[in-house]
């Protein structure tokens, strides 16, 4: 045999061996790692809210009797001084005539009691028709009160402010004839403006009377500091949002809109960086490095601030670097290559 063709097959043979390894075998996705940090972080909660009074400084103006609303002299939004007339009223005409009538019955009674009184002087009444004179003079005057009482002063009125205020609504309309008790004018306290803002109810939890806002109008303007001054306890209906007032000593403008920024404390978790995190139909998770591979850890986020990502909770190994780029190609056990460990310890350690 020729020894030239004895020797082709191990020659084969060798160069087989000696060839590249296959990458394709063994497929490795390219990463970047940081380190996870344990931190504790601001919580805050942000809200959208207009400005309205509060419902102890709101104040509705109305009258006792029945009436008709002769001139409105304001007009909702407007700025009023204590004693500013706010409209004029006149009694109805039924209560005008029982006022007449007990006026008219009270001054007959009087004139009556005098006579009887001189007659009495001269000796010529009864002590008897004395003393009815007097009853009857007495009992026309408390009538006449009552009726006096009752339609609030005279038939014609005029009703002005019990303090400074602005006007939020005007219900009543010149020329109305309103019921006894109908609102004619509500009227707010200057200081007692507040901004009611809607917060949603998974976030209540976090809120309470006292905490520090920042209110920021959303039309352009100088953010203002203010305090939460009452939390509500039930879902609006018509926004389905929970009710939070914030007060404020700075000057507000009535339905002027604004956001809310409500510091709720703090909260601690692993800051990580925002694209470290992803989703799928199990949630949020994300990768830590073990060795030359990805491990999936599941997470939450958590509603706070942190400059340069964000802050989840779940079970990281503080001692295992986080993927923090190309972690959208990896999956539980995927091989990940790229620059070396750059965790020693993590700062913190509890969860």
């Amino acid at each position: 045999m020729n020894r030239y063709a004895a020797a082709l097959p191990l020659a084969l043979l060798l160069a087989g061996c000696s060839s590249a390894p296959d990458d394709t075998a063994h497929p490795s996705v390219l990463i970047e790692r940081v380190p996870p940090r344990w931190v504790q972080a601001d919580q805050h909660v942000v809200a959208y809210g207009t400005v309205s009074a509060s419902a102890a400084g709101t104040y509705t103006v109305s009258k006792a009797v029945d009436g008709q609303v002769a001139q409105v002299r304001v007009a909702p939004g407007d700025h009023v001084r204590q004693g500013q007339p706010l409209l004029d009223f006149q009694v109805s005409a039924a209560l005008q005539s029982t006022l007449q009538q007990a006026s008219t019955a009270l001054a007959a009674a009087r004139r009556e009691q005098a006579r009887i009184h001189r007659l009495a002087a001269d000796g010529l009444a009864a002590p008897d028709q004395l003393t009815l004179a007097d009853k009857t003079a007495a009992d026309a005057t408390a009538a006449f009160k009552a009726a006096s009482s009752e339609v609030g002063g005279t038939p014609q009125q005029m009703l002005t402010a019990p303090f400074d205020a602005i006007v939020s609504a005007v219900p009543a309309s010149t020329g109305q004839r309103t019921a006894a008790g109908a609102p004619l004018v509500v009227l707010a306290r200057r200081d007692a403006l507040i901004v009611q803002c809607g917060v949603e109810p998974s976030e209540i939890g976090k809120l309470a009377v006292g905490q520090a806002v920042e209110l920021k109008p959303l039309v352009g303007g100088i953010a203002m500091a203010g305090t939460v001054s009452r939390v509500g306890t039930s879902v609006n209906e018509a926004t389905h949002l929970v009710d939070v007032d914030v007060g404020t000593s700075a000057g507000l403008f009535k339905g002027l809109p604004y956001r809310a920024v409500i510091s709720a404390g703090s909260v601690a978790g692993w800051q990580v960086p925002a694209d470290a995190v992803q989703d799928d139909e199990s949630g949020a998770h994300l990768f830590q490095v073990q060795g030359s591979s990805a491990v999936r850890v599941v997470v939450q986020r958590l509603p706070a601030e942190v400059d340069g990502g964000v802050l989840v909770s779940g079970r990281l190994d503080p001692h295992r670097d986080v993927v923090s780029a190309g972690a959208y190609q990896l999956s539980d056990g995927a091989g990940v290559r790229g620059p070396g460990p750059t965790t020693a310890a993590a700062s913190g350690g509890a969860q």
